[in-house]
């Protein structure tokens, strides 16, 4: 007994040295994210070379080339990631193993590309044997802790994405091994903090930026939530069909059971003849979409607001808002988007008066059940 009691005490002592060391990390961490921040915003250095390199970037793109991502090790698994950010805002990415590329996979690069490095020591051997073999037109964007490293001073690098790394955030002083991890942290918050200044210097239409990231990203709850700006799936179905497994992680316990209960209740306009909800009564599923929407994404206006919306309001709330919400005689009507959207321009095209088309308008919307 008592040996298992100093067993227990043991482990709870052991457990609690875990937790001082998972405290330890985070506080690294969070510290140097702080120092990252400052570094950008007081150092002249880590700006102009910040700078430097978007240039680098932005022309690239302009000239139809792409970003390769390439580093070895851990800092090729974080070039996956940046490289997988990059094709999701259309800017065109491809990762390169420094082996590999010895062995044939130089032929994915042409001239009007750039690449990005990544090496937080910037003295790698894998990525200081393939620089030999970089054509000189392909300008190199390093990622590095180290200013003054083999790759950071090397003419062929451009400029530099750096992360300043106070000694004692170091990995190895930290913990005594020297696991990318502090350094990783610092330079994916960096490098995706470029790549979308990067997007936003592409294209500087904010809704324009979103509609693209919509087409690239049709799948899961983001594709969801943007599906009134995907053409894509407007073209075949106005409005997406979203299944309760897609958002049922934004739905709170209380607005769940409201939803059954609405659904079961004999006296309700809810019919549960079928399976399928009678959309004549309610149309459930806008109902869901509608309640997991944020609600700066929903445009609420009563039945004398909505009749009297001029085009130019009208207009204005299809670029700022995700669904229209009205209430008339106690009860709630709603309409998505990409359906009043694609009513406009169709009214539009025949050139027929604002009037005729808004006098209309409370047809688009189905029940709700809010």
């Amino acid at each position: 007994m008592a040996g298992e009691q100093s067993l227990s005490m043991d482990y709870q002592a052991l457990l609690s040295k875990g937790l001082t060391s998972v405290k330890k990390s985070l506080d690294a961490e969070q510290e140097a994210l702080a120092n990252l921040s400052h570094q950008y915003k007081t150092d002249e250095f880590s700006q102009i070379q910040l700078m430097k390199s978007l240039d680098v970037l932005f022309a690239v793109n302009m000239k139809g080339g792409k970003v390769v991502m390439c580093g070895v090790g851990k800092s090729f698994k974080i070039a996956s990631k940046l490289c997988a950010t990059l094709n999701s805002l259309s800017i065109q990415s491809v990762t390169l193993h420094p082996t590999e590329a010895l062995h044939g996979d130089l032929g994915i690069l042409n001239n009007r590309d750039t690449i990005i490095m990544l090496t937080a020591s910037g003295n790698t051997p894998e990525l200081l044997d393939l620089l030999t073999h970089i054509p000189e037109a392909i300008p190199i964007v390093l990622l590095t802790c180290n200013k003054d490293s083999k790759l950071a001073t090397h003419p062929k690098t451009k400029s530099l994405l750096y992360t300043e790394l106070a000694p004692h955030l170091r990995e190895e002083t930290i913990h005594g091994v020297p696991a990318p991890t502090v350094s990783a942290t610092v330079a994916l918050a960096l490098a995706d903090s470029v790549i979308l200044a990067l997007s936003e210097l592409i294209e500087q239409s904010e809704s324009a930026r979103k509609k693209l990231f919509s087409i690239k990203h049709p799948g899961g709850s983001i594709g969801a939530n943007l599906s009134h700006l995907n053409e894509n799936v407007n073209l075949s179905n106005p409005r997406r069909k979203i299944s309760n497994s897609s958002y049922s992680s934004f739905l709170s316990l209380e607005q769940a059971r409201s939803i059954i209960n609405n659904s079961s209740d004999p006296s309700s306009s809810v019919s549960s003849d079928d399976d399928d909800i009678n959309e004549s009564q309610f149309d459930s599923t806008l109902t869901l979409e509608i309640k997991a929407a944020k609600d700066s994404n929903v445009q609420r206006l009563n039945s004398a607001q909505l009749q009297g919306l001029s085009e130019l309001e009208f207009v204005k709330h299809l670029l700022t808002a995700e669904y229209f919400v009205t209430s008339n005689k106690g009860k709630d009507y709603g309409v998505d988007v990409a359906t009043l959207k694609k009513s406009y321009l169709k009214h539009s095209s025949t050139g027929r008066k604002w009037e005729e088309f808004s006098s209309g308008l409370e047809s688009e919307f189905k029940p709700l059940c809010l």
